[in-house]
C-alpha cells in the first residue's frame, strides 16, 4: 500500500509542481512534529527576516541590541 501511496504521489508531483512543493513541506512539518520527544524543542521558521532569535529556557538577562 505505502508503495502504491508513494508512486501516485511522484506521478502528480510530476504533472502538478505546486502539488508537490505543498506535499513535501507537509511531510517536513510531520517529521518535525513526529520526531520532537517529550520536553525537546523543535523551531522553525519559513519567509524571510534580517533577524531570528529562537530559544527555549532563558535563565538570566537577554539583551538584544
Amino acid at each position: 500500500m505505502s508503495e502504491a501511496l508513494a508512486g501516485a504521489l511522484q506521478r502528480t508531483s510530476l504533472e502538478d509542481p505546486d502539488f508537490g512543493a505543498e506535499v513535501r513541506a507537509l511531510w517536513q512539518q510531520v517529521r518535525i512534529e513526529t520526531t520532537v520527544d517529550h520536553g525537546g524543542v523543535s523551531n522553525t521558521f519559513h519567509g524571510q527576516a534580517d533577524k531570528i532569535v529562537q530559544l527555549r529556557d532563558l535563565h538570566g538577562d537577554l539583551n538584544i541590541s
